[in-house]
């Protein structure tokens, strides 16, 4: 199997199966057009790869308390499916009911 190597933020060398990360377009793009099979995600730090390595393989979070800098992440390597999850999760389970001063600051620090 073709392996990727994804280099986080925090230098933490990730190998994960290409197939994997089909669906995020950068890194895609980074393996078809660039050839280059080490990826590195300056923005993504370890601990949101492995949130979105777990979404690649289960298409769930495991932990939905880092959902912002998730969907930050997943916003920066083009992965729309994971953005829109967690854009759901967001509107749904956290920011549903709130007044707009609250929503603004949920989200001031992005």
């Amino acid at each position: 199997y073709k392996m990727t190597t994804i280099l986080t933020s925090d230098n933490v060398v990730f190998n994960v199966h290409r197939d994997l990360v089909e669906d995020a377009k950068l890194l895609k793009q980074f393996n078809e057009d660039i050839g280059n099979d080490c990826v590195h995600l300056p923005n993504v730090d370890a601990g949101t790869f492995l949130q979105m390595q777990h979404f690649f393989t289960y298409g769930k979070l495991p932990d939905y308390d880092s959902v912002k800098r998730v969907i930050v992440a997943a916003d920066y390597v083009q992965y729309d499916k994971l953005v829109d999850h967690c854009a759901e999760y967001i509107a749904t389970k956290i920011i549903k009911g709130w007044p707009p001063e609250r929503i603004r600051y949920y989200f001031a620090d992005l």
